[in-house]
């Protein structure tokens, strides 16, 4: 899991569940109300991205995406994120991203 500063307002959950699937939650959580735009990247036994536009209550959690995807020895998963105020970053999680 990426553990992220107060200030950002999605984080990024990976497990490997040992059981041949990789699986990503995609959550939120915003002090203030807000529209956040987002990319998410997946790399397994195949490749996917899935890209999202939502608006955030005020100290409301949510779950934006999950996903699920076949393991491989070099996966990975990256997330692009965008905030309202233009802030943006990115977060990647796996043995595959280095």
């Amino acid at each position: 899991m990426t553990d992220l500063p107060v200030d950002r307002a999605l984080r990024l959950e990976v497990t490997d569940n040992e059981d041949g699937l990789i699986q990503v939650r995609l959550s939120a959580l915003s002090p203030e109300s807000q529209k956040v735009s987002y990319e998410i990247v997946t790399q397994g036994a195949s490749r996917s991205s899935h890209r999202g536009n939502t608006t955030l209550a005020a100290n409301e959690p949510a779950t934006l995406s999950t996903i699920s995807f076949s393991y491989a020895d070099n996966w990975c998963v990256k997330l692009n994120a965008v905030e309202e105020s233009g802030k943006s970053y990115d977060l990647q999680e796996g043995p595959g991203c280095g």
